[in-house]
């Protein structure tokens, strides 16, 4: 797999946990009421916060997928 490839993959799997984590809150948070019009509200206004954090993790580098080795620990 390409450096890219496996970058494609992280960001598609961060986007997989932050909706399956809104998922789950919306679930605790209104357990009897899981309408529809909750959740599209939710996905609404979270797809956007979503999408901030992905270019705010690729800006700090977190999907470049370099490492650093430590030579000693303190």
């Amino acid at each position: 797999m390409t450096q890219r490839l496996r970058s494609i993959i992280l960001i598609l799997g961060d986007y997989a946990l932050f909706y399956g984590a809104l998922l789950i809150t919306l679930l605790i948070v209104r357990p009897t009421q899981s309408s529809e019009f909750y959740l599209q509200l939710h996905l609404q206004l979270f797809s956007i916060v979503f999408v901030l954090w992905i270019i705010m993790f690729y800006i700090e580098g977190l999907y470049s997928l370099h490492t650093t080795r430590l030579k000693s620990l303190p």
